[in-house]
């Protein structure tokens, strides 16, 4: 600015790329001539467009843009003037529109850079699982962060939350109440120019509402509570127990071991807590911890002489009738009651996964049998094999022993159209199988053990083999050992730790034909055919020993608590007590017109391979209609119809519990509940069929004339005569009664 030309002022300048030599100016352009850069253009008019009056005395100059950052020079001329014509007097000498006296001038900066985003942004309040998950339980929350930089300096900070209004602060925390639910703040620093910079933003959930009580406490038999699972929104972190308003102790399970020693009375109080945070509502409940209650009498008990529809239990303390229900009472009628059925070519095995029975049906293969209507079955599914022998399920595979066929590998994801998978032709007839993760184990008859991988199960790959010396019939795996029936052969034990290479350890001869096994915990019940029920402990697989055996024809066997359900060839069903396996004890029997092969037990119903009879499914033990209480200690069974003639066997609980929650401790021993040894078992007969008649009565004290005429002089004569008879006996003085009548 050269207006003065003494004081000359550098208002901008315009580094060109090289050295500048001479320049002209047109209009608002001047054109350098910039040396080896050669012509350079730059624009050196005002940015002002024109000047718009704001009032009588201010005015906006009004710029073609947005001026950018950088020090700008204003100038404004004397020539304005005022209404009367008067020019500027910026000097104030009484003499107007002077040069450059009567010039103003000014400068200012643009600083068009915004400053630092906020660092380091907290949030104080999380109460959540972690300290990093932004979930709270608080409705008022902290927020911290970290000061921002600016070259002009930071005039403040701003916040905001959910796109609300924003704050200003000075502070580097806010204090910020929230609703509940999901909360997205931001902060940013504004400078001293008034630049906003970029925000810095978190999101946290504020969870408002503590989860409920939990429900349903129980005390085990073992002094253990238990209770329902609370639910929450935000999900369950953990839950808080303590005894008799002592410390809070936190678990994630949904019990307490142990939490009471026996003979001990505590409150219990017990709460959840959510991810959140939020403790929710105490439940509470008091709990005395002492034996069990025992059933000290039963009606009927011996033999009665009518059928009954009911029972009558009592116990030796009042009992809670919440716990004691028609499940808790089951009885096996000597013969058992058909349930349904339906015919099929030649039952030989069956298996039952949830409403559906598969059959290996002897030459026509798989039968996949609808049983959701026990009574009326249908057959909803079939695969014709060769000679479907035994079978075992794992996921959507059926695993078929096909005698001629090998194994049969059959997908079943689709039960009314299952499709063969795989299969594996082994080198004999294969009798049996068993599945322990993805090895099949084959009983091939004259082959042995055959052992197959089934990882993929439509190309089965056989990795080792142990020929066994008899003929391998069925096979049962439990852990790293099989135990292979091996008919003439009895059972050889055959340790599979390695696959690839089985080696038998043990051998045990059965007294007449091994033909199938099952094991339950350390005890191998074996079906022996005509040598009956053979049970074996194999606690020491190298050294098994004889435990038990029970006369009856057996091919297949199915475990059921303390009953076992064999399937005998020519017998039927029987179901045996093996409470004490060294003496097990016939309950009851069920008998078609044709052969048992195998049986399955589910629940109270056993589903019977039963050869040309095809499914038979028949209720092993029956449960009374109702209980009700007769009186604190004593209540009633009912059930739907007057029991008929025989032996009758009762089990009752051991889920009943007394007023505090203690579950039946039968035998005394402090550990209530036990599955076992705490239910009570009793039996009683109802006979309806009198005793026959005494014969041959004599009257020995005869003193007329004749031995005939039945005349005495005597005040105790005597009479004599031959015994009765009767199915359940005559008891000495019972007076011409039977047990019943």
């Amino acid at each position: 600015d050269v207006s003065v030309p003494s004081a000359p002022v550098l208002l901008a300048t315009d580094d060109t790329a090289s050295l500048s030599y001479g320049v002209a100016v047109s209009g608002g352009v001047a054109y350098v001539a910039d040396g080896a850069a050669g012509l350079q253009v730059v624009e050196v008019a005002s940015p002002v467009t024109g000047v718009t009056a704001v009032d009588a005395t201010t005015y906006r100059v009004n710029l073609a843009g947005i001026l950018g950052s950088g020090t700008y020079n204003v100038r404004v001329n004397p020539t304005v003037t005022d209404l009367a014509g008067n020019p500027m007097d910026q000097d104030a000498d009484g003499v107007g529109g002077e040069l450059p006296d009567d010039i103003h001038t000014f400068s200012f900066a643009v600083e068009a850079t915004p400053p630092t985003a906020p660092g380091n942004l907290a949030f104080a309040d999380d109460t959540g699982i972690s300290a990093s998950d932004n979930l709270t339980s608080d409705s008022e929350l902290l927020f911290t962060w970290s000061a921002s930089t600016d070259a002009n300096g930071i005039a403040n900070y701003e916040y905001r939350l959910d796109s609300g209004v924003w704050t200003p602060t000075a502070d580097l925390f806010a204090i910020v109440p929230v609703p509940g639910g999901e909360h997205a703040f931001e902060v940013r620093a504004v400078d001293n120019p008034g630049n906003a910079g970029p925000t810095t933003a978190m999101t946290v959930t504020a969870d408002l509402t503590a989860p409920p009580a939990p429900g349903n406490l129980v005390m085990s038999a073992l002094g253990d509570v238990s209770w329902d699972a609370a639910s929450d929104a935000s999900g369950i972190w953990k839950y808080q127990y303590r005894l008799d308003g002592g410390a809070w102790i936190d678990t994630v399970a949904t019990f307490a071991d142990g939490v009471l020693a026996f003979g001990q009375t505590a409150t219990f109080d017990v709460r959840a807590m959510d991810t959140a945070g939020n403790a929710g509502a105490v439940a509470t409940a008091t709990f005395t911890f002492e034996h069990g209650p025992k059933v000290i009498d039963h009606s009927p008990d011996g033999a009665i002489p009518a059928p009954t529809d009911h029972i009558d239990i009592t116990f030796d303390k009042a009992i809670d009738p919440s716990t004691f229900t028609a499940e808790d009472v089951r009885i096996i009628s000597p013969a058992l009651a058909r349930v349904g059925g339906v015919r099929t070519y030649g039952a030989r095995d069956v298996v039952v996964v949830g409403n559906l029975a598969y059959v290996a049906d002897d030459l026509r293969g798989l039968k996949i049998i609808d049983v959701s209507g026990p009574t009326a079955p249908v057959v909803i599914g079939s695969l014709d094999t060769a000679d479907a022998r035994d079978m075992v399920i794992s996921g959507n595979y059926v695993y078929i022993a096909d005698g001629g066929g090998g194994l049969k590998i059959i997908d079943v994801s689709n039960p009314t159209a299952p499709v063969l998978a795989g299969n594996w032709a082994t080198d004999s007839l294969t009798r049996g199988v068993a599945i322990s993760g993805n090895l099949v184990f084959l009983g091939d008859y004259s082959s042995g053990l055959q052992i197959i991988n089934v990882s993929n199960p439509a190309a089965p790959v056989r990795i080792g083999t142990y020929n066994t010396p008899g003929r391998a019939w069925g096979v049962a795996v439990s852990g790293t050992t099989a135990y292979v029936a091996d008919y003439e052969s009895g059972i050889q034990i055959v340790d599979v730790t390695n696959p690839y290479s089985p080696k038998r350890i043990a051998t045990y001869d059965t007294p007449a034909y091994a033909m199938d096994a099952t094991i339950a915990d350390s005890l191998l019940y074996v079906s022996d055919g005509s040598g009956g029920l053979v049970i074996l402990d194999v606690s020491n697989p190298a050294s098994p020993q004889l435990v038990g055996n029970y006369a009856i024809d057996t091919v297949g066997v199915a475990l059921a608590g303390n009953l076992a359900h064999v399937a005998s060839y020519s017998d039927g069903l029987n179901v045996l007590d093996v409470s004490n396996p060294a003496a097990p004890v016939l309950l009851g029997t069920y008998k078609a017109s044709s052969y048992a092969n195998d049986v399955v037990v589910v629940g109270s119903r056993a589903y019977i391979a039963y050869g040309g009879s095809g499914l038979e499914i028949v209720d092993t033990y029956i449960n009374p209609v109702s209980v009700s209480q007769l009186d604190a200690t004593t209540f009633r069974a009912t059930f739907a119809e007057s029991l008929s003639e025989g032996t009758h066997h009762v089990w009752v609980g051991p889920d009943v519990s007394d007023l505090h929650g203690n579950q039946m401790d039968q035998d005394g021993d402090g550990l209530n509940g036990e599955a076992v040894d705490d239910a009570y078992s009793f039996s009683f007969i109802i006979d309806t069929v009198a005793p026959t008649t005494p014969e041959s009565l004599v009257f020995a004290d005869n003193t007329g004339k004749f031995d005939t005429d039945n005349l005495t002089s005597d005040t105790s004569p005597t009479f004599a005569w031959s015994a009765s008879t009767d199915v359940n006996g005559v008891p000495a003085g019972g007076g011409g009664h039977d047990g019943a009548s």
